[in-house]
Formats: structure tokens, C-alpha cells, sequence
């Protein structure tokens, strides 16, 4: 808006001066300076087309300084944005590791327990609780793993972590929770212990290249992290 005024005084200037200087060249008092007339219109015209040039300029380095401001407010906030972007995301997958260390931490605790109740250092029923209790956690991590999958990358692994600790589950709930059910839905060995061990390591390890996978997409987002 300020532009536009300062372009429309001009124009208005540019058509006004001329017949003003033209007006002015029939006045007496202008009697009393040396000179033709056609001396003097050469001077105005000149001093004239100097103002107006230097106005034009001024206008111009006006506008250029203008949308220079605004480019810059506009890469200015783009790049906040993505600032806060890389922010949301350290963070989330942040979460999403500790989850992962949680969620082993719990069925190592389960794994351990039924150690304790083969070597009869727990009874049947302490062990029922203390499984219950575990399956209440482990089913909240999950929960929370799944709320994270659009900030990770790594949905896809993290749905056949969970794929592999329900197998697990299901089988030490089978062989240790529940080993009185006439419903069996695995066979004997595949419900031994030693099957139950190597199918929770076999989801230890599996983690674990999750959470190296995420901490080195953790140590690029930090690394690009700037406002620069």
C-alpha cells in the first residue's frame, strides 16, 4: 500500500512540474536570473529528472527490500518448521526405543519366573499372578508402540516384534500358566522350555536390530537438527 502511494505521487509529480515550470517561466519576478528560457527548461529538466530518478530508486530498493523481508520471514518459518519436525520425531522415536528396552524387560521377567516355578522356587499360583500382572504391562507398551507408528519409521518390524511375543505368550501361558487345559493348541515340544527360551531369544534379537536401526535414524535427526 505504501508503494502504490509513493508510485501515485510520483506519477501525479511527473504530470504537475512541467506545467508548473512552464507556468512559472511568465512570471515577472523570475526576471531577475540569468538565462534563456530554454537554458532554464534544460536546468529543470534535468533537476527534475534527478528527483524523479532518485524517487524511482528509492521506490524500487523499497520493494526489493520488502519481499526480501518477506522471503526471508517465509524461509524463516519453513524452516522452524521443520525444526520442530525433527523435534516431534527425536522425540517419538525416543519413546518408541524405551518402549522396545521395556517390552524386554517384562518378558525376561516372565522367562525368569518360569525358571523359578520349574525349580519349584515359586507355587503354580504365584506364578499365575505374577504373569497376569506382566501381561497387564506388556500390553500397555504395546499400546503405547502402536500410538507412535505414524512418527516410526519402523512400523513394519515393530508389528512382527509384537507377532513374536504373542507367540511366546501364548506358549508359556499354555506349558506353565495354564498346563491343565484339555485344549492344547501346541505340541509337546514345541512347549518345552528350551522351545520357549529360544523363542524368547529369538525375540530379544530381533529387538535389539530395531533399536539399532532406530538409533541410527535417532543419531541423523540429531545430526541435521539446526536452524542454520
Amino acid at each position: 500500500m505504501r508503494l502504490l502511494k509513493l508510485l501515485l505521487f510520483t506519477g501525479i509529480t511527473l504530470l504537475l512540474l512541467p506545467l508548473l515550470i512552464a507556468w512559472g517561466m511568465k512570471w515577472e519576478w523570475t526576471g531577475f536570473a540569468p538565462g534563456t528560457p530554454d537554458g532554464w527548461l534544460g536546468f529543470w529538466g534535468g533537476y527534475i529528472g534527478a528527483v524523479i530518478g532518485a524517487l524511482t530508486a528509492g521506490a524500487i530498493a523499497y520493494f526489493v527490500a520488502t519481499k526480501q523481508i518477506e522471503l526471508q520471514t517465509e524461509k524463516d518459518d519453513k524452516r522452524e518448521k521443520n525444526f520442530l519436525a525433527s523435534q516431534i520425531r527425536i522425540q517419538k522415536l525416543q519413546e518408541v526405543n524405551s518402549d522396545i528396552l521395556q517390552f524386554n524387560r517384562e518378558h525376561a521377567i516372565i522367562n525368569a519366573k518360569i525358571i523359578e516355578l520349574i525349580k519349584e522356587r515359586i507355587t503354580q499360583n504365584e506364578f499365575e499372578q505374577l504373569n497376569d500382572a506382566q501381561q497387564e504391562k506388556i500390553t500397555q507398551i504395546i499400546r503405547n508402540l502402536k500410538g507412535n507408528e505414524v512418527f516410526n519409521p519402523f512400523s513394519k518390524e515393530i508389528y512382527e516384534l509384537i507377532e513374536m511375543a504373542s507367540l511366546c505368550l501364548d506358549k508359556a501361558y499354555e506349558a506353565y500358566h495354564n498346563p491343565l487345559t484339555k485344549k492344547k493348541s501346541y505340541n509337546p515340544e514345541d512347549v518345552s522350555w528350551r522351545a520357549i527360551d529360544a523363542e524368547f531369544n529369538k525375540m530379544f534379537l530381533f529387538s535389539i536390530n530395531i533399536t539399532e536401526k532406530i538409533n541410527e535414524r535417532l543419531h541423523n535427526e540429531i545430526k541435521n537438527l539446526t536452524l542454520d
